[in-house]
């Protein structure tokens, strides 16, 4: 069985005991409240060079990398206050015998708990309400610290590469605040989806990204990996996501082993539910797959649904996510239209694998790659085969 261990606690850097009254009075994240707030500032030092595709690259040591003491140390003092809705260190946790080792939880009541839904189904990209719930109206009581990339020369120490934190005076914003809400999840072992087999579909010769098409997975998904630096790979996922946006397609997105591999899935649950084609078994089950149970970790909501999850279970909860085959084919090829300057990858030969095809393309001269490459063609129209009707 898996455990959630708890961190000593330490001082919070949360400045509550004083009486002032700032902004609207409410501490929330509103552009009348942030500029005045005492939330701590820390500052990162950039790191340039840094390459995305580097899987031999040194790991980073919790001893020198002072973000996760800082971050679980703010995390349990919260948690000590009472600032959660429930304790998820008191979850019942275990790992699914299988290939894939999927991970069930169960979280009894965590959908009644939760804040409820206020932003419509049926579109991708919507108009900005601020009347409705977003993250501007959390108390800053449930904000750890903020955190922002550093650009003074005066804490520049050489050539140290590590990433490092220290406190920053805080700065006035000049402008409305920009949010955006990003899940962090810390697990020992590699999520589930990190162990599926993935086939080489694109290469861009320009700058040494990779798209992989996951295999013998119950959610079709794209990978990407590789690049000059991090920059060129996050270009190339932003390039695709934009795109699914814009096409109203919903899809999730799994970063994963710091940076260097970036799972996408494009997704259709909420048109299958308006269509009436999720089962009620399924339905009845409240779990509403996103990225977490995409990438193998199972929240479910009932006792008999943890006790009976197997394999099985978990891969006909997840197929349900999918697009189908004929779809995906379909929205695959406008995306490698999209980030443009990929040359598509031939099929291995048979009794060759997609690794024997990484190993000949990677030892191959450019004018020997533009040989073992087919340029993807054009398409004429995409149809929303995701918008959800009610």
């Amino acid at each position: 069985m898996l455990t959630i261990k708890r961190v000593p606690t330490v001082v919070s850097n949360y400045q509550e005991d004083s009486e002032d009254v700032a902004g609207c009075g409410r501490k929330c994240l509103g552009k009348c409240c942030l500029p005045v707030s005492k939330l701590p500032l820390y500052a990162f030092k950039p790191r340039e060079n840094n390459t995305a595709g580097n899987k031999n690259e040194r790991t980073i040591s919790d001893t020198e990398f002072s973000f996760n003491p800082l971050l679980l140390g703010q995390w349990e003092e919260r948690m000590s206050r009472g600032l959660f809705r429930y304790d998820v260190t008191a979850c019942e946790t275990k790992v699914i015998p299988g290939q894939y080792g999927f991970i069930a939880q169960l979280n009894e009541g965590r959908h009644l708990k939760k804040r409820p839904t206020e932003f419509r189904v049926d579109k991708v990209l919507q108009p900005f309400d601020a009347n409705k719930f977003n993250f501007t109206k959390v108390g800053q009581e449930e904000v750890l610290f903020r955190f922002e990339e550093n650009c003074d020369e005066d804490q520049d120490e050489g050539n140290d590469s590590r990433t490092r934190f220290f406190p920053k005076s805080s700065v006035l914003p000049s402008a409305k605040p920009s949010v955006v809400a990003i899940n962090a999840y810390y697990l020992n072992v590699p999520f589930p989806v990190e162990k599926a087999p993935a086939r080489l579909v694109a290469e861009k010769i320009k700058n040494g990204v990779k798209i992989y098409e996951l295999c013998d997975y119950p959610v079709r998904g794209l990978v990407f990996e590789g690049g000059k630096n991090l920059s060129d790979l996050s270009d190339e996922v932003s390039t695709c996501c934009i795109w699914l946006q814009n096409n109203n397609i919903p899809y999730n997105l799994l970063i994963s082993d710091s940076g260097k591999r970036i799972f996408l899935f494009p997704q259709c649950y909420a048109e299958k539910q308006a269509l009436g084609e999720v089962s009620q078994e399924l339905l009845d089950t409240q779990v509403n797959p996103a990225v977490w149970e995409i990438s193998g970790h199972m929240v479910l909501k009932r006792k008999k649904d943890y006790e009976d999850a197997s394999e099985d279970y978990a891969w006909k909860l997840l197929a349900v996510v999918s697009l189908s085959e004929e779809r995906f084919e379909e929205v695959k090829a406008y995306l490698l239209e999209a980030v443009d300057g990929f040359i598509l990858a031939l099929e291995p030969k048979k009794g060759h694998t997609a690794k024997d095809l990484d190993d000949v393309i990677a030892a191959a001269t450019p004018a020997e790659k533009e040989d073992l490459f087919q340029v993807h063609g054009t398409h004429a129209h995409v149809h929303e085969g995701c918008l959800v009707l009610q």
